[in-house]
């Protein structure tokens, strides 16, 4: 469709009609890009690469897109056969062009700011504007039109992030704010702007699923559904999970009501992958799918960190161990005088019975209860690392030929490392997650 190199490559979003396709391209012999169509639209974007958005209709589609041009930044609407019509012009840049068609609306979503550098660093100051408009006809925008609103400060760093979709005379809107949140807001034709709420990562695209809204969004290598019900309550599912820090995802929802998702982003080496996935079928888990679920692994290298949170809990368990042997000594001094049989064996019980008086006493050194719960993992975890340390450590003394005192500290020793080294593996996202760890 090109005879130079394509780039920003954004096919319709709606899925029930002809296929079209637009993207930026750049005359090799002047420099400049050009945002081109399969309906040959085409707008010149001066010195910099602009995404054009098709929009398809039933009467003829439309071209939007945005250029540099004279200190400024300009949004343009094109139509086949017809010059190109200024929507909106700025002297700041404008990045994350998002539009649709509704009705006889057109609505227009894009971040609007500008980055500096200067001698104290980085400056970004951009925020997130709404543009409404009416179409007269086919194509041709409303006369004096409204000027955009604010929406509310962006993200400067991640810019292109921002999504709008339309669906029976209601309009969904989302961008990132400064904090890294994902602002979702919602506007019905006859009712002002409702802020729907603020979940974390890029978001991608929404779509409205009878009463609840369903956003998309990129957070590292997974693709997060975000689901808004009427009344207020916000859940979440990991839908994807890519080999790789994801760059760019886009998302479609055909007539069917399935979704279809496309991320890309480059692996170690520089390859650069793509991925599609949709809820079409069931996925079907095998049995290391179901092992990283449980304990949160990646199922692309849940190998890999089953291995590192092994050797981590076994590191901790050693530290632990070794600098509580003053006081497993002691206690198991004081067993082997008077049960020498049973030296082994209470000195398992005791070095098992430190891990629950550690969280013991740092509840009532006025710990946070919060952080305190998440370490522990729950009392099943608690019972179930002692239970396997005292078994283990017996298991390991029985019947060995040793003196009581010996037999007391190892037990102890060995029960605590073995306790504490299951301990950490099971509750292992909360003890990483510490500052300090």
């Amino acid at each position: 469709i090109s005879e130079v190199s394509p780039r920003s490559l954004r096919a319709s979003s709606d899925p029930t009609g002809p296929l079209e396709a637009s993207w930026s391209e750049r005359d090799l012999q002047s420099g400049r890009f050009y945002v081109r169509s399969t309906t040959a639209l085409m707008v010149e974007t001066a010195t910099q690469s602009s995404t054009g958005l098709l929009l398809a209709g039933d009467d003829e589609p439309l071209l939007i897109s945005h250029r540099a041009r004279a200190g400024g930044s300009e949004v343009l609407l094109l139509r086949p056969g017809a010059a190109a019509e200024l929507l909106y012009r700025t002297n700041l840049s404008i990045d994350a062009l998002s539009a649709v068609r509704n009705g006889p609306w057109l609505q227009l979503t894009w971040l609007e700011g500008v980055t500096e550098i200067d001698a104290f660093g980085r400056r970004d100051d951009w925020s997130a504007m709404a543009l409404d408009l009416r179409l007269n006809g086919a194509a041709t925008a409303q006369a004096g039109a409204p000027t955009p609103s604010r929406l509310g400060p962006a993200d400067g760093v991640l810019r292109s992030t921002l999504t709008t979709t339309a669906s029976g005379g209601q309009t969904l809107r989302a961008y990132r704010d400064r904090s890294g949140l994902i602002q979702v807001i919602a506007r019905s034709a006859d009712a002002e702007a409702t802020r729907t709420g603020s979940v974390v990562g890029r978001p991608v695209a929404l779509f409205f699923s009878n009463t609840d809204i369903t956003l998309f969004a990129i957070e590292g290598d997974r693709v997060l559904r975000w689901i808004f019900e009427p009344s207020g309550k916000i859940g979440v599912t990991p839908v994807l999970w890519a080999p790789m820090v994801i760059s760019e995802a886009t998302a479609v929802r055909d007539a069917a009501g399935v979704d279809h998702l496309l991320v890309r982003g480059t692996i170690f080496g520089g390859d650069e992958l793509v991925f599609t996935s949709s809820n079409a079928t069931a996925m079907q888990r095998t049995l290391s799918d179901h092992v990283a679920a449980t304990f949160g692994w990646r199922p692309w290298s849940w190998t890999e960190e089953a291995l590192g949170q092994l050797l981590s809990a076994i590191l901790a368990a050693v530290l632990v161990a070794t600098s509580s042997l003053p006081l497993v000594w002691l206690a198991a001094a004081l067993w082997a005088r008077r049960h020498p049989s049973q030296a082994a064996l209470m000195g398992a019980l005791f070095g098992a019975s430190l891990v629950p008086l550690g969280f013991a006493s740092a509840w009532l050194l006025g710990a946070e209860r919060a952080t305190l719960l998440a370490l522990m993992g729950g009392a099943s975890t608690l019972v179930a690392a002692a239970a396997l340390g005292i078994a283990l450590a017996t298991f390991a003394l029985w019947r060995r030929d040793l003196e009581a005192l010996p037999a007391g500290v190892l037990g102890g020793a060995l029960a605590l490392g073995l306790s504490t080294a299951t301990h950490i593996f099971i509750a292992f996202p909360a003890w990483s997650a510490l500052a300090w760890w």
